[in-house]
């Protein structure tokens, strides 16, 4: 948890709780699973428990997979209200001329995962079971990310299918907090297919992609030939042609610029290749298909890597 981050399309992480399940291609190397913080947590979990130890020796408690375990940060609630006050401040200090910070929340886990097992925190030290679900967790985080709302909170999902049944129903049926930004995860063309259509029914004022770890090419927003219906495109100075007719192409409504929860696109693209050990190799024309998307579109767009 922190009020800095390296993460470089945020200001600040905050994380409720750590550990996940593994749900797509995305997942083969994540950066969470290996976090030094999250391996240290599971030694000392493993340890206050004297769990079995494993073939080095080590009394370790994995905290990942689905026979894992979850972690709830210590005060987290306190970092949150923290922040919230420091902006606060700062906008009465500077008015309009202050920028409103983005704290990403859960960057070792995802916030709509469906854990059913232990969820650990530290009480005078020792480790409690202190839930048998996430759902308790989740449900004091969506309060008091309500009541923050000085800060833009940014919550990056690989299960955008889930959270119509784990927002706060008054989300939906009043209006959906405006500083709560909903990015979901499209890694390659099938999984920008499944899950942009239920990103798309959020109401949300902002929403997001992360083309990240991009492994394969990617149509956001397939351009569409008005002569033939088809999607075939060469591209021109950032705008689509069609490959057959020459024709140029009309694009639809899934990137959209507006940031209107009474739009029913999509406002903000992160996009990158995989880093460290073992990474995949990402085409730089698959990244520069997406910023072109992106640049016809009027949509921003960010490249890390």
């Amino acid at each position: 948890m922190s009020a800095f981050t390296k993460i470089e399309w945020a200001d600040a992480t905050v994380n409720i709780w750590t550990g996940c399940a593994k749900v797509s291609p995305a997942c083969k190397h994540c950066y969470a699973e290996t976090n030094s913080p999250v391996r240290a947590m599971e030694m000392r979990i493993g340890e206050a428990l004297d769990v079995t130890p494993s073939e080095d020796g080590k009394h370790r408690m994995k905290m990942w997979g689905a026979n894992g375990f979850r972690y709830e940060t210590a005060n987290w609630e306190r970092e949150l209200r923290r922040l919230n006050r420091r902006e606060r401040h700062m906008r009465e200090q500077f008015g309009a001329e202050h920028v409103r910070r983005r704290v990403f929340v859960n960057s070792l886990s995802d916030t709509f995962e469906d854990w059913q097992g232990p969820v650990y925190r530290l009480v005078d030290g020792k480790p409690v079971v202190v839930a048998q679900s996430l759902d308790n967790v989740r449900a004091r985080f969506f309060q008091v990310a309500e009541e923050c709302a000085e800060l833009d909170i940014l919550l990056l999902t690989k299960r955008p299918k889930n959270v119509k049944y784990m927002a706060p129903p008054h989300w939906y049926i009043a209006k959906w907090p405006s500083h709560i930004w909903m990015l979901t995860t499209v890694e390659d063309q099938e999984h920008a297919d499944k899950r942009i259509p239920d990103l798309l029914k959020i109401p949300a004022k902002v929403r997001g992609l992360s083309v990240e770890p991009l492994l394969g090419p990617v149509d956001l927003d397939p351009p569409t030939c008005p002569s033939c219906g088809r999607h075939d495109t060469v591209w021109h100075e950032g705008t689509p042609f069609c490959k057959e007719h020459g024709d140029e192409m009309a694009f639809g409504t899934i990137l959209d610029p507006c940031s209107d929860a009474t739009q029913s696109g999509v406002a903000w693209v992160i996009a990158g290749g995989e880093s460290g050990r073992g990474a995949r190799p990402m085409h730089p024309d698959w990244a520069r298909s997406v910023r072109d998307q992106c640049i016809a579109a009027g949509v921003p767009f960010f490249f890390k890597q």
